[in-house]
């Protein structure tokens, strides 16, 4: 309905809170966003990340949906200015067709002036609520425009987010899988190690019995002999070195035998110091293994000072 206010008030745009909305808006793209991190080989780490990332997009979609709910208020505002605009066209219509009509009547009617007058007060003040509404909705629609770029920037990075949680998902996903892979073959290589320490300790066992046999063969050959040939028993006969082929000066005496028999009845063998011997070399021609040279020395302590200390024809026990 037209209005007869001869002085309506004029339109007023909500900018107090339209202030507010830019103000928020401004916020919210200075605040920087949470970079996605490098933890890929941790599981833990990529987890938090993802769930930061989660609550991100579901703020980033909250804000989208209060931006969409402004920007229809603002569209309902633009109709009204757009309404008042053409209502501001009809009253110059027809301010037009009352100027018209008052040319045809008389100018001297002191009457027609009076309305004259206060149709030319009434259009300066359309006038001005036509300038004040066109004034509104040119900063509405710029207010739109900004909102409708904004709109973009914020689907553009929910996009970009929603990217990078697939990203670290597939990370944390592969760094399990690795974990998994790491945890197999950790495992293997225990199994296998104590497979080996149980096959090296049946080797060991069976090369202390084998070696224990073969000295008690000594002995009996050794007491054999001499009890053939009615004489002291002869030297034990020398073994032959698997490494460098010369014979072992390994020598089991009867009487050596009884007084150096251990308590499970095992007889040590005696080994006679030759030129150019370290312990580590007997070690390697009676063990096979040159680090085992300090249960020799060990074994005689109280005729060695130290492990230098050999002197030619000592006699050795061999533990």
């Amino acid at each position: 309905m037209l209005s007869t206010d001869p002085h309506p008030a004029p339109f007023r745009p909500p900018l107090a809170w339209l202030g507010v909305l830019v103000a928020f808006l401004m916020l919210t793209l200075v605040a920087p966003s949470a970079p996605a991190t490098a933890a890929d080989t941790d599981p833990a780490m990529a987890a938090d990340v993802a769930r930061a990332l989660r609550a991100e997009r579901d703020r980033l979609q909250q804000e989208n949906a209060t931006l969409a709910e402004r920007l229809q208020a603002l569209e309902g505002q633009l109709a009204v200015a757009q309404r008042l605009e053409a209502q501001t066209a009809r009253l110059t219509a027809l301010i037009e067709r009352l100027e018209a009509r008052l040319a045809e009547l008389d100018p001297a009617a002191t009457g027609l002036a009076s309305v004259g007058a206060a149709t030319a007060t009434h259009t300066q003040a359309l006038e001005q609520q036509l300038a004040t509404s066109e004034h509104a909705r040119q900063d509405a629609a710029a207010q739109v425009k900004t909102l409708e770029a904004r709109v973009a920037e914020l689907e553009a990075r929910l996009q970009q987010q929603q990217l990078t949680v697939e990203e670290a998902l597939l990370r944390a996903d592969k760094a399990e899988k690795l974990h998994a892979a790491l945890e197999e073959a950790h495992e293997r290589v225990r199994t296998e190690n104590e497979r080996l320490s149980l096959e090296l300790t049946t080797a060991k066992a069976r090369q202390s019995e084998a070696m224990r046999r073969v000295l008690e063969l000594d002995a009996r050959l050794e007491a054999l002999g001499a009890r053939a040939a009615g004489a002291a028993p002869r030297p034990a006969p020398a073994a032959q070195s698997a490494a460098d082929g010369h014979p072992e000066r390994i020598r089991v005496g009867a009487a050596e035998a009884g007084a150096g028999a251990t308590a499970d009845g095992v007889m040590p063998a005696v080994y006679e110091v030759r030129a150019e011997d370290t312990l580590s070399r007997i070690a390697d021609k009676v063990y096979g293994d040159a680090s085992a040279w300090r249960r020799i020395f060990e074994a005689n302590r109280d005729v060695l000072d130290g492990p230098d200390d050999l002197r030619l024809g000592l006699r050795l026990i061999i533990p």
